[in-house]
């Protein structure tokens, strides 16, 4: 894995920020400037789309989930159509944990939901700036819960299909 721009060139990371809630864009940039992250962080309340980011040296996108008129997930789609690697964070309520899990499916580098505990979202923002790909301890808590259901349910066709066979 090659070691993203910022690191390379031991320099601060720069982020794009896009939420539509000036406050919490403003208190989110307060965090991510701040050590141990100290990043140079742009906000922005809506991207219309995501051409005009080539020309950027962007390390990190974190976009709200239902950010307008693109959404969170179509940017992520779109910086791929445009092959570009900038990772990108998800950010959603906690009533869009259904909605966070389904853009798992777009290649999102890490999903939070705007509850998260500030260390776990630090956390989950360096580890994005290495290279990883992460998610909030709620969001994983009911990912996991949901795939449980999920099996549970299907359990008992399988062992029926087995019965079946047999």
């Amino acid at each position: 894995m090659r070691a993203p721009t910022h690191i390379a060139e031991n320099k601060p990371p720069t982020v794009l920020l896009i939420d539509r809630q000036p406050l919490f864009a403003a208190a989110a940039s307060s965090l991510l400037s701040a050590p141990p992250i100290s990043a140079v962080v742009e906000i922005r309340t809506r991207l219309e789309s995501a051409t005009g980011l080539s020309g950027h040296n962007i390390d990190l996108i974190i976009c709200e989930l239902r950010s307008e008129p693109m959404t969170g997930p179509d940017l992520v789609a779109a910086l791929k159509r445009q092959r570009h690697s900038i990772p990108v964070i998800l950010l959603g309520d906690a009533s869009d944990k259904m909605l966070m899990l389904e853009a798992l499916q777009s290649g999102a580098a890490g999903l939070f939901d705007k509850n998260t505990p500030a260390d776990a979202f630090e956390g989950g923002v360096m580890a994005v700036l290495q290279g990883y790909r992460t998610m909030g301890p709620s969001l994983l808590e009911f990912s996991l819960a949901t795939a449980l259901k999920s099996l549970r349910s299907e359990l008992p066709r399988r062992q029926l299909v087995r019965a079946r066979g047999a």
